[in-house]
C-alpha cells in the first residue's frame, strides 16, 4: 500500500538550514498568520480538545489530537538526539518516530551531518503545539490514500542552539530568527490501533506564533 496520504506536502526547501534539520521560518509577537493549508491539505476539520468533567469520555478528535501530539513531541527529543550526537546515534531510530517524506528528511539531514561533520550545541525549546486539524477518513485503499492525520502549528526558540562544524565553528546564519514556526501532519496508516507518526514538515510565512 502506498504511504502518500492524500494529505500530506512535502518540506520546503530552505537551503543548508533544511539540509541540518532545522527550519528557520521567523515568527514575532503582535500580527495575524498570513495563511492556511491549501485546500488539498484541508478535507479535514478543525477539532481541539474542549474542556470537559471527569465523567465523559473523550472524543475521536480529542484522542487523535492527544497521540499526535505526544509524536510531535517525541519526534522532536529524537530528532534533537540525532542532531546533538549523530556519530553515536542511530539512524534506525528515525522509523519510531516518522514516516514518508518526513522520514526522509531526517535521514537525508542525518547524512548530511555526518559526512560533514556537523552536529548540534545546546537545544530548543519547545513553546507550543496549537491549532490542530483533525481529519480521521480512513480510506486506505484510495489513491491517493486517505489516512486519518492531525496537522499542528509548532513553534519554538532557538535561542540557545547553534549548528557547528567539526573545529567547533558556528555555521548557523548570523540572522538566524530566534523563533521557528513549522506546520507538522501526523499521520496514523494502522488507525485505529497504530502509532502516531510525522509525515510532514513544512515551514510557514507566519507573523505570529
Amino acid at each position: 500500500m502506498s504511504r502518500t496520504p492524500r494529505f500530506a506536502t512535502r518540506a520546503l526547501s530552505m537551503g543548508a538550514a533544511v539540509a541540518l534539520g532545522i527550519g528557520l521560518t521567523a515568527c514575532s509577537a503582535g500580527a495575524e498568520s498570513s495563511g492556511e493549508p491549501a485546500a488539498s491539505e484541508t478535507t479535514s476539520k478543525t477539532a481541539s480538545p474542549s474542556a470537559s468533567s471527569s465523567a465523559t469520555a473523550p472524543s475521536p478528535e480529542e484522542e487523535a489530537i492527544t497521540g499526535a501530539e505526544a509524536a510531535v513531541r517525541e519526534y522532536l527529543r529524537v530528532k534533537e538526539v540525532s542532531l546533538q550526537a549523530p556519530e553515536s546515534f542511530n539512524i534506525e531510530d528515525y522509523d519510531k518516530v516518522a514516516i514518508t517524506t518526513a522520514l526522509t528528511d531526517l535521514r537525508n539531514g542525518y547524512n548530511g551531518n555526518v559526512s560533514h561533520g556537523v552536529h548540534q550545541v545546546g537545544g530548543l525549546k519547545l513553546e507550543a503545539i496549537k491549532d490542530p486539524k483533525v481529519s480521521l477518513t480512513n480510506k486506505p485503499k484510495l489513491s491517493p490514500p486517505e489516512i486519518p492525520n492531525v496537522i499542528f502549528t509548532v513553534c519554538y526558540d532557538i535561542t540557545e542552539l547553534d549548528m557547528v562544524d567539526e573545529d567547533g565553528d558556528s555555521i548557523f546564519p548570523a540572522d538566524h530568527p530566534d523563533r521557528v514556526a513549522l506546520r507538522v501532519g501526523v499521520a496514523n496508516y494502522e488507525y485505529p490501533e497504530g502509532p502516531w507518526l510525522v509525515d510532514f514538515t513544512e515551514g510557514l510565512e507566519l507573523k505570529s506564533c
